[in-house]
């Protein structure tokens, strides 16, 4: 890159006597401003760099570019709508970096620092995410669907509304993080730490899990919102019959005793008030023996999870 200054040391030497003469100090003082001039646009030239962004898998350009640092790399190359499909980004520093929108599916950020960057809307479908640093990200309907965020530090982030359906949250730190109405279906989260999370409006159907930590959990949802919204799949007999009895407040002991000798399902034009396995041979009318806080606690512990110390 050429800067062009404003003037030079040989400019001066074509100036008009008189204005030399009448300041006879402005000459070596404009000189002397020209080289700082000089020195500092060779400064400014050696802190650009060609920064190349390859693919992961045939090593082919996706994007090349002269920049001062790698995130305005990366943000240029959006800006010009590069396809950034199956990108190594591997331990990249994108701190901060806006990313708004970026199609990043297949990508491998593995062990990258994205802490506090924007990343409202992207795709990040089937992306390597594991060990990256995203605390503090914005990724507000961002879609992470079959990501692998095995180790990732979500703490405080803003995933409402993301689709990570599928995803891989084994041992992620997602505590404080805003995952209202995010679809996690079908999600490992065993391990998972969600202190504090928001899984308000959530999609749990499925999710496994086993051993994650959501004590302080109920600061930011409701012992109700938590039994509802949680697929809890298959449970111990007692279990499954405990809430099979809760259903049959909401649809009649008798319908549910037609159901179990081979009948209609009683809920055919209704919703379940809980998410699990049922089991006709189980059945047995009777009313239930826990509620709120002493039912969420036995369903939770089944699962091997911890909401409380």
């Amino acid at each position: 890159m050429k800067w062009h200054l404003p003037w030079t040391t040989n400019t001066l030497n074509h100036w008009p006597g008189q204005l030399k003469s009448c300041c006879p100090s402005l000459k070596s003082t404009l000189s002397h401003i020209g080289v700082l001039l000089c020195g500092w646009a060779a400064k400014k030239e050696e802190r650009m760099a060609t920064f190349t962004i390859m693919h992961l898998f045939n090593d082919s350009v996706l994007f090349e570019i002269e920049a001062d640092s790698f995130i305005k790399a990366v943000e240029a190359a959006l800006k010009a709508r590069a396809d950034l499909q199956g990108a190594n980004l591997r331990g990249a520093n994108l701190r901060g970096a806006n990313l708004r929108g970026a199609v990043l599916r297949d990508a491998n950020l593995q062990g990258a620092d994205l802490q506090g960057a924007v990343l409202w809307g992207a795709n990040l479908q089937d992306a390597n995410l594991r060990g990256a640093d995203l605390r503090g990200a914005n990724l507000w309907g961002a879609n992470l669907r079959g990501a692998n965020l095995r180790g990732a530090d979500l703490q405080g982030a803003d995933l409402q509304g993301a689709n990570l359906w599928g995803a891989n949250l084994r041992d992620a730190n997602l505590q404080d993080a805003n995952l209202q109405g995010a679809d996690l279906r079908g999600a490992d989260l065993q391990g998972a730490n969600l202190r504090g999370a928001n899984l308000r409006g959530a999609n749990l159907r499925g999710a496994n899990l086993r051993g994650a930590d959501l004590r302080d959990f109920l600061s930011t949802n409701s012992v109700q919102t938590v039994l509802t919204i949680t697929d809890w799949g298959q449970l111990p007999d007692d279990l499954t019959l405990e809430l099979m009895r809760h259903d049959a407040e909401s649809c009649g002991e008798e319908a549910m005793t037609v159901w179990a000798k081979g009948g209609a399902c009683p809920f055919n034009n209704s919703v379940r008030d809980y998410k699990f396995t049922e089991s006709h041979a189980l059945w047995q009318p009777g009313p239930p023996t826990m509620r709120g806080r002493k039912l969420l606690e036995a369903l939770w512990v089944s699962k091997g999870g911890r909401i409380w110390d």
